[in-house]
């Protein structure tokens, strides 16, 4: 009995020694695993916030308030990317948010996939911190996320996918096959990573991958085939969605040869955003140049995700769209958006690995590069920026209810777009108004007809935003009958220069918004 209680004592007071030992070091990590995820999430609703674009312009956010249709525009033929959107806009009413949901939710996935594959929040060091910081603010993904939607949700489903493939079971693999399946009928321009992705692995590891690639392939290829029959039944045209692609993608390819010197710079284009790019600044050519230094020690997984990255970089600067007509894809910055994984995921490994022994430095070149991502998206911000205007020419033209005004359709339409889809009932576009040449050939700005017009309206609505100026027969009317002005919507300049321009006065490439103003028509004052 002595024994026993001898031996209890001791066995009691080693636990209550150990739990004294590990209690405060339990908490310590609780706290810190706590206060790194805390700010994961605030500098992701920080660059999200600082490189917002909400709504850019009417074409293809309407098309969510028509009815049920046939596609007619390469964009339509995305119909799952559409149908998101259209669905959160239904749940969550009207409004830029609620229409861009699905593309935040997406860079949340993507976000979510880096977390997933650097192991993070069970470890927390600074590779693995560095690597959220990357994801949550690299200007590729953090400038488009609340932008442009289809890219980034087939960005976000392919980040997924990937990341199933390479870290999950055999379950959560098939499931990753599907979630790349699912990508290539949400955007086309998905094939690529998908078809780059799968040789990839199975150069690596063909016995561990087999299985999931030819699941990828049975997946992609059942929904091409269903979307086929829908179309041909549909439109008589089975591959009516890459035929409409593939027309948009011919037309912007060839702007690229059409200007001097176009045939050089469809060759340096590639090198070029690779070492000057602003949307990645310079965390590709750093990963390219550190992942060469440390191939040897990645793991499996490190470098099929390298490789796949570095070949989509090459496959997007010099592929083709059609294997038996050589035709260069439109160089879109926003078709890169995949590559958002690799560099957050694979970067502070490669730069750690690299600069073996000198881990601050590793250490200060990575917190320069998330400062510079900041930097970089606080120095840009202009789309979007025409919808803002609209937006509070429609205020403006909603409190003056008893005035009449005119503007130009496009503006008329992003007001209707920023006004909850309502059409101001006092703002009429110079383009409805029947204002065509007379029999005898007198042009009508100097005749009595555009007279009678003016004499209905009482001032002119004039966004300085408009992407390709101010209507030539808006401006004419202003000069003809223009009076008093009222600026509106005052000049906005980037974030990063606001705090300069009282010191050295604005410059052209610090505006961030021209603006709006109300011209008051002479004789209404």
């Amino acid at each position: 009995m002595p024994a026993r209680c001898t031996c209890y004592k001791s066995f009691s007071v080693v636990i209550l020694s150990h739990i004294k030992i590990m209690s405060p070091n339990k908490t310590q990590q609780t706290y810190r695993r706590i206060f790194w995820i805390t700010v994961t999430i605030i500098t992701w609703l920080v660059a999200t916030y600082i490189g917002w674009i909400g709504y850019t312009a009417s074409h293809g956010t309407g098309h969510q308030w028509e009815p049920l249709r046939m596609p007619s525009h390469f964009y339509e033929f995305r119909v799952l990317g559409l149908w998101l959107a259209r669905a959160s806009t239904v749940v969550f009413g009207p409004s830029e948010v609620a229409y861009r949901l699905p593309s935040l939710l997406a860079s949340l996935t993507i976000v979510a996939s880096v977390a997933w594959f650097v192991n993070w929040p069970r470890i927390i060091d600074w590779k693995s911190q560095t690597a959220m910081l990357i994801a949550c603010t690299l200007p590729l993904d953090a400038g488009l996320r609340s932008g442009i939607g289809v890219p980034c949700i087939a960005a976000g489903l392919l980040a997924a996918g990937t990341v199933c493939i390479l870290k999950g079971g055999s379950g959560v693999r098939y499931a990753g096959a599907a979630l790349l399946g699912l990508s290539f009928m949400t955007h086309e321009m998905s094939f690529f990573y998908i078809m780059i992705f799968c040789f990839t692995a199975l150069a690596f590891e063909w016995r561990r991958f087999w299985k999931p690639v030819l699941v990828t392939v049975l997946i992609s290829g059942g929904l091409f085939a269903i979307e086929c029959v829908v179309y041909a039944i549909l439109l008589n045209d089975p591959l009516a969605r890459y035929h409409a692609a593939a027309e948009g993608i011919r037309i912007e390819s060839n702007e690229l040869f059409s200007v001097p010197g176009g045939s050089l710079l469809f060759y340096v284009w590639p090198i070029r955003i690779l070492v000057f790019c602003k949307q990645w600044s310079f965390d590709l050519l750093l990963l390219v140049i550190t992942g060469a230094f440390a191939w040897r020690r990645l793991n499996m997984d490190q470098k099929i995700l390298l490789v796949t990255m570095f070949v989509l970089w090459f496959w997007l600067g010099y592929g083709t769209v059609l294997p038996w007509k050589y035709q260069p894809i439109h160089r879109g910055v926003h078709y890169y958006i995949p590559l958002t994984l690799g560099i957050a995921s694979l970067l502070p490994y490669t730069l750690h690995l690299a600069l073996a022994g000198r881990q601050r430095i590793a250490e200060g070149i990575l917190v320069v590069l998330i400062c510079f991502h900041v930097a970089l998206l606080a120095a840009s911000g202009t789309w979007g920026q025409n919808v803002d205007v609209s937006r509070e020419l429609v205020r403006y033209a909603n409190r003056n209810s008893t005035m009449r005004f005119l503007t130009d359709l496009r503006t008329l339409d992003e007001m209707q777009l920023a006004n909850r889809f309502q059409r101001p009932q006092n703002v009429v576009a110079v383009e409805e108004l029947n204002l065509e040449p007379s029999l005898d050939g007198q042009d009508p700005a100097n005749g009595p007809a555009l007279d009678r017009v003016t004499a209905q309206i009482d001032a002119i609505l004039i966004n300085h935003e408009r992407t390709h100026g101010p209507d030539a027969r808006l401006q004419s009317l202003v000069e003809k009958f223009g009076g008093d002005r009222i600026r509106i919507s005052p000049v906005r300049y980037r974030l990063l220069f606001i705090p300069i321009v009282p010191l050295i006065g604005p410059r052209d490439f610090m505006i961030r918004s021209r603006g709006g103003e109300v011209i008051l028509v002479r004789g209404h004052e």
